[in-house]
C-alpha cells in the first residue's frame, strides 16, 4: 500500500541536504571543507560578509545569481543593491 502520493514520491532529493552531505563526507576524509549550505535562516548574514562575497565573484550585467541556502536572502539583496547602485 503506497501511503505517499504520487507527486509526493516523484520529489528528488533536497540538493542543500546532498551538499551538506557531501561537505561531511569530505571532512570526513580529512579535506578542509567551508560549508555554506546549511545555516540558521534566522541569523541575518552580517553586511561585511555579503559585501565581501559580492566583491569576490564579481557580478556583471550576464550574471544570474543563486544562493542555494538562501536562509534570510541577505546575499541576494545585497547583490541585487549593488548591481542597482553600480547599473550593471
Amino acid at each position: 500500500m503506497n501511503l505517499l502520493s504520487n507527486r509526493l514520491n516523484a520529489l528528488s532529493e533536497s540538493e542543500t541536504l546532498a551538499m551538506s552531505q557531501k561537505s561531511a563526507e569530505l571532512k570526513a576524509q580529512g579535506i578542509d571543507v567551508i560549508n555554506l549550505s546549511v545555516g540558521e535562516p534566522d541569523f541575518f548574514t552580517p553586511d561585511h560578509i555579503t559585501s565581501f562575497m559580492y566583491r569576490l565573484i564579481d557580478v556583471d550585467q550576464n550574471d544570474r545569481i543563486l544562493d542555494a541556502a538562501c536562509g534570510s536572502g541577505a546575499f541576494l539583496v545585497k547583490s541585487m543593491c549593488n548591481m542597482i547602485i553600480l547599473k550593471i
